[in-house]
């Protein structure tokens, strides 16, 4: 626990540093230097970006995250509940895949093929509001368009055969 609390206040530094316009080199490099004694020294860059993308990713969710989870669904269109519904799932396994991998644990075959089969229903499923999505934006039917055509080939239909049997008659 201490070595995560060390590394995120060495993190918080390092960020807080950054965003500052007035970074001097001798601190910055002070602060590097504390994350390298922590961490080796290729993943102490890997992880600052790593809270860097997760503390951006915090300021995006926050318009979802400020209110009760169901008042923003309510909010939602079908559509986007149904998006914000695949991305959670996909999000739920991604996050136990690398949950496995990291613990260490054996992913053996019957548990790789089962993660695969939960990922190919994902990818059904973003067909389908692939779909839905297409049907929404096309272009509305132009019904009396389409009436006054079917009324005008069918009138000139019943024209020639009126002329028909009046010629045979």
């Amino acid at each position: 626990m201490s070595v995560t609390w060390s590394f995120s206040h060495h993190v918080e530094e390092i960020v807080n540093k950054m965003e500052c316009e007035d970074i001097k080199p001798e601190m910055e490099e002070q602060s590097s230097n504390a994350v390298v004694q922590d961490f080796p020294p290729g993943m102490a860059p890997k992880m600052l970006n790593l809270v860097k993308a997760l503390n951006d990713l915090e300021k995006d969710l926050k318009s979802l995250t400020s209110q009760p989870y169901h008042e923003v669904l309510n909010k939602l269109s079908a559509l986007e509940r149904g998006k914000i519904g695949m991305m959670e799932v996909y999000t739920i396994n991604s996050l136990f895949w690398v949950l496995m991998k990291v613990s260490g644990e054996d992913t053996d075959s019957s548990l790789r093929d089962d993660w695969k089969v939960e990922m190919g229903r994902l990818k059904e499923t973003q067909g389908r509001l692939a779909e839905v999505e297409a049907r929404l934006n096309r272009p509305p039917r132009d019904t009396q368009a389409a009436s006054r055509i079917i009324k005008h080939t069918l009138g000139i239909n019943n024209n020639r055969k009126r002329g028909e049997r009046g010629d045979n008659s």
